[in-house]
C-alpha cells in the first residue's frame, strides 16, 4: 500500500456563524447549563444525536450522530456514507460539505493521508466551535458493505486523549462486508458462453473477450483480452535421473510449491531452446496452503506466486500435486490462472469461475476450492473485496495520525525487529546513529504501523 499525501482543495466552503460562549467546552451548550452531548434531536426527518446551542446554531444535519467522550470534552460525529459512493475522498468532501454550518468558520487542513485504493482517507484540521479553537481528525472508510464518515474534535491539548477513546467507538460503526465470511460463489454468469477446442475433451464457460487456445486429453488453455491466461489439467512425468547420454526433464522429488517453480524455469529453458519468445521468471511465493492430494502418498497445495512474464509483473494462482511413482521418477500435476499484477485482483474472481466451470470433472479440486479460497488470506481478501482490508487500512491510518498528533515517526531497527517512536525533528539523526552502530534502521512504512512491535 502506498501512502498518498493529498492536496485537498475546495473540500468545504463553510459559512461563519455567531459564536457562543467562549467558556463552553466542545460538545456542551453555553446556554442554560450543559446540554447533553448524547441527546437525540429530530433534524430533517432523521433522528440524530448532537448538541444544540440556545439559538439553534451549531446543529448537526440530518443523518449525523454525535457521541461525547465519557472521560473528556471531545466529540465524535459520524454518519453513513451515501449508497453508491465508492471514493473515500469523495465521501469526505460530501460529509464536510454537509457539516458546513456546524463550525463557526471553515476548518483549515493541516495534513491528510489515504490508502492507494481510495477506500480510506483521514484528514487533520483545525477550526472554531462556539468561539473556541478546536482540532479534529476526520475519517472516511469505504467497503463492500457500505461506508462511514467520522470526525473526532476537541481542544488542541485534549485531542490526543479524545481521539484514543472515540476512535474506538468510530471503528465499531464500520460496516461489515456483506460478503465477509460467506462462501465465494463460483457460479459462472448466465451470459458467459460454453467453449471448447482441440480434441474437445474439455470445455469451460468464458466471458466476452476470452477464447480457448488449446485442448487435448482434458488439458485446456484459454486467454483473456488483457493478458490473462489459464491452463487446467497439465500432467507431467519427471525423471529422478536421466539415462546417460539422454536429455530431458529430471529432478529429485519435489514438494508442490518448489515443483511449480522448477517446472516454470524448465519451460522457460525449453522456450529459449526452441525459439519461443516467452520468458517466465518465478518470483516470491506470497501464500500457500497444503491440501490433500488424490494420489496415494502424494502432496498438494494451492499457491499464490509472483511471476515476471517477458518483463511484465504477473501473479499466478495454482493448484499443484506431486507424487512419487513406484519405479522411477515422480508425477507433477498443475492447474493455474495468471494475469498481469496490476489487474490480477480485479480479474481473480472471474478466472476462478472459469476454472470452476472446467470439465473434465476434477472432483477433488471441486470439493476443496471454495473452502481453500476463503481460508487463504490473500485470495479471500481479493474475492470478497473485504471490509477487513479497509479496517486494516483504517488501523494503519489511526497509527499514522497518532504519530502526527504526537509529532513522532515510528522507527524500526530491522536488524533486531524492535520499534520506537521518535520525535519527527530527530528522526534523521536517530536513523544515522543506528547505522553508525552497525544496525539497519528505517521509518516504519505507513501500511505496517498498526502491526508494530
Amino acid at each position: 500500500m502506498r501512502v498518498q499525501w493529498l492536496a485537498i482543495v475546495g473540500v468545504v466552503a463553510m459559512a461563519g456563524l455567531v459564536a457562543c460562549s467562549k467558556s463552553a467546552a466542545p460538545g456542551n451548550s453555553a446556554s442554560g447549563g450543559q446540554n447533553s452531548g448524547a441527546g437525540t434531536a429530530s433534524n430533517g426527518g432523521a433522528q440524530v444525536s448532537g448538541t444544540m446551542s440556545a439559538a439553534g446554531t451549531n446543529a448537526l444535519p440530518g443523518g449525523f450522530q454525535s457521541v461525547t467522550d465519557a472521560d473528556g470534552t471531545g466529540q465524535l460525529l459520524w454518519a453513513k456514507v451515501a449508497a453508491g459512493q465508492t471514493s473515500a475522498k469523495g465521501a469526505m468532501r460530501d460529509a464536510l460539505g454537509t457539516l458546513k454550518n456546524y463550525f463557526d468558520s471553515a476548518p483549515q487542513f493541516t495534513s491528510a493521508v489515504s490508502d492507494s485504493a481510495d477506500q480510506v482517507v483521514q484528514v487533520m484540521l483545525s477550526a472554531n466551535y462556539k468561539g473556541q479553537p478546536v482540532n479534529g481528525i476526520a475519517t472516511t472508510v469505504i467497503g463492500s458493505g457500505g461506508g462511514v464518515f467520522g470526525m473526532v474534535y476537541d481542544r488542541p491539548a485534549s485531542l490526543k486523549s479524545s481521539f484514543a477513546n472515540l476512535s474506538k467507538q468510530f471503528s465499531a460503526q464500520i460496516p461489515k462486508s456483506a460478503a465477509s465470511g460467506q462462501p465465494f460463489s463460483l457460479a459462472a454468469p448466465a451470459s458467459w458462453t460454453r467453449q471448447t477446442g482441440g480434441d474437445q475433451s474439455a470445455a469451460v464457460n468464458l466471458p466476452a473477450g476470452w477464447k480457448v487456445t488449446g485442448c487435448a486429453q482434458g488439458n485446456l488453455e484459454a486467454t483473456g483480452p488483457h493478458g490473462e491466461y489459464l491452463q487446467l489439467g497439465e500432467v507431467t512425468f519427471v525423471n529422478t535421473q536421466l539415462v546417460p547420454g539422454t536429455t530431458g526433464l529430471a529432478s529429485p522429488y519435489l514438494a508442490p510449491v518448489p515443483a511449480f517453480t522448477f517446472l516454470t524455469n524448465y519451460m522457460t529453458k525449453v522456450n529459449q531452446m526452441t525459439g519461443v519468445k516467452l520468458i517466465t521468471v518465478p518470483g516470491k511465493v506470497i501464500e500457500s496452503k497444503a491440501v490433500q492430494a488424490p494420489m496415494q502418498g502424494g502432496q498438494g497445495a494451492f499457491m499464490l506466486q509472483e511471476m515476471t512474464v517477458n518483463g511484465t509483473p504477473y501473479r499466478v494462482y495454482a493448484l499443484v500435486y506431486t507424487a512419487k511413482l513406484l519405479l522411477s521418477g515422480w508425477q507433477f500435476y498443475s492447474s493455474y490462472v495468471a494475469a498481469p499484477a496490476t489487474i490480477f485482483p480485479s480479474e481473480f474472481g472471474d478466472m476462478m469461475r472459469i476454472w470452476n466451470s472446467w470439465k473434465v470433472d476434477d472432483s477433488v479440486y471441486q470439493n476443496m476450492m471454495a473452502q481453500t479460497l476463503q481460508t487463504m488470506q490473500s485470495t479471500s481478501a481479493m474475492i470478497n473485496n473485504s471490509t477487513e482490508q479497509q479496517i486494516g487500512s483504517y488501523d494503519n491510518l489511526q497509527a499514522n495520525m497518532e504519530n502526527i498528533i504526537n509529532g513522532e515517526n515510528s522507527v524500526e531497527n530491522t536488524s533486531t525487529g524492535t520499534r520506537a517512536n521518535v520525535a519527527m525533528g530527530s528522526t534523521s539523526a536517530v536513523i544515522q546513529g543506528c547505522k553508525n552502530s552497525g544496525y539497519d534502521c528505517q521509518v516504519v512504512p505507513f501500511d505496517q504501523l498498526a502491526g508494530g512491535h
